[in-house]
């Protein structure tokens, strides 16, 4: 959603964008994984693998319009916004028969901090992530800009 959103011009940050979100590029989940099926006493655990530490939604935002060359719309929509917006796309989307993009589940997940401690992985598992924000999302938007902008 951030991806083609932001590509579109179309991506506004809800509320003031400083709730936290942990990131797992791909790279970093098969990393972990792999340390973990070596690890004899991981069997029957659970472990949380993502980045050292968790970004804002505006430094995600950021990053992403960055790589792809593009500057993020102002001002940040504020959430009694995007709730009447909401609202009006979910009557849209069931008349003219499209998914809406924003909908109230979105908004409540996006006004929470949603992050994990990586604390056990890394130490139970010697879990270091090795791909971080920047590296994940250069990989993630030439990954997008060839399968999402080619077809």
């Amino acid at each position: 959603m951030f991806l083609k959103s932001i590509h579109k011009g179309v991506f506004r940050i809800l509320g003031s964008g400083n709730n936290l979100i942990s990131l797992c590029h791909i790279d970093n989940l098969i990393h972990g994984l792999l340390l973990a099926e070596k690890e004899q006493r991981a069997e029957g655990q659970t472990y949380f693998f993502a980045d050292a530490q968790p970004y804002t939604i505006n430094e995600i935002a950021e990053t992403i319009a960055k790589e792809e060359g593009k500057q993020l719309p102002i001002p940040h929509m504020p959430f009694w916004a995007a709730n009447i917006l909401s609202m009006g796309l979910s009557l849209s989307s069931r008349l003219f028969g499209f998914t809406s993009p924003l909908t109230r589940t979105t908004i409540k997940e996006l006004k929470n901090n949603w992050f994990v401690d990586i604390k056990k992985a890394q130490s139970e598992l010697g879990y270091q992530p090795i791909a971080e924000l920047k590296d994940g999302v250069k990989k993630t938007v030439e990954w997008f800009m060839n399968e999402y902008l080619v077809k």
